[in-house]
């Protein structure tokens, strides 16, 4: 079976302006230290494509055809955006429904940052009410995975038995300092029981980081989401 473990709910962006651009400039960054020099023009009628696809339809489409069985669904949420609680539930509840429309091709993993109050709450609902199967973050948007706020949401990870898939890789316009891999090694041994999946394996620069904990802590994984761009 073949999985995509990382695969961006992006409906949101469709009305984000900020989320688009964001999403946008990061693309048009790593192309460009790639030696493939894009313009927002030429990337933009890709990306609202992608957007637009409320019922997952072009999704299951390029599944098919790159011969992948499912798709983890994710929500990015950065509580330093302004979003208000009820805004985040919303956007994982959007993306909770379309991964229910197909089911056994789709889960969806949720997205809450633990800097809101009520994180741990929050992301319980999303679980218990939604149905999620996981959860979603970004520490470089300026938090760390081991700080006693992320400790607080990741103890009702471990208590519904669900995976972390945490962002580890410097990128542009975010603070790598907290995305990078020694933070999952405190997170592994506080709570043993819990998996965790290092988006990107620390990225080009820290992998071999990543790799020290990962052959010692056997709860720890990765993913390989941007490696592809070494193939082209």
């Amino acid at each position: 079976m073949i999985v995509d473990i990382h695969y961006h709910y992006s409906a949101s962006t469709a009305t984000d302006s900020e989320a688009a651009l964001r999403m946008l400039r990061a693309e048009l960054h790593m192309a460009e230290r790639l030696g493939m020099k894009r313009t927002m023009d030429e990337v933009l009628p890709g990306f609202r494509d992608r957007a637009d696809d409320p019922e997952g339809d072009k999704l299951l489409a390029r599944m098919d055809e790159a011969g992948i069985d499912v798709t983890a669904l994710c929500v990015v949420d950065g509580a330093g955006w302004g979003g208000t609680d009820d805004q985040a539930l919303a956007t994982n509840e959007g993306c909770a429904a379309l991964a229910a429309k197909h089911p056994g091709r789709m889960i969806a993993l949720a997205g809450i940052d633990p800097r809101r109050p009520q994180a741990p709450a929050l992301f319980r609902r999303c679980l218990s009410d939604f149905g999620m199967k996981g959860l979603k973050w970004h520490p470089d948007f300026g938090f760390y995975p081991n700080s006693p706020e992320a400790h607080a949401v990741l103890e009702v990870a471990v208590e519904f038995g669900v995976p972390l898939l945490t962002h580890c890789s410097p990128l542009p316009g975010t603070w790598a300092k907290y995305a990078q891999p020694i933070h999952l090694d405190d997170v592994a041994v506080a709570l043993p029981g819990l998996e965790i999946i290092a988006a990107h394996m620390g990225g080009y620069g820290w992998w071999r980081d990543w790799a020290a904990i990962a052959q010692y802590k056997g709860t720890v994984s990765g993913d390989l989401a941007m490696w592809q761009f070494l193939s082209v």
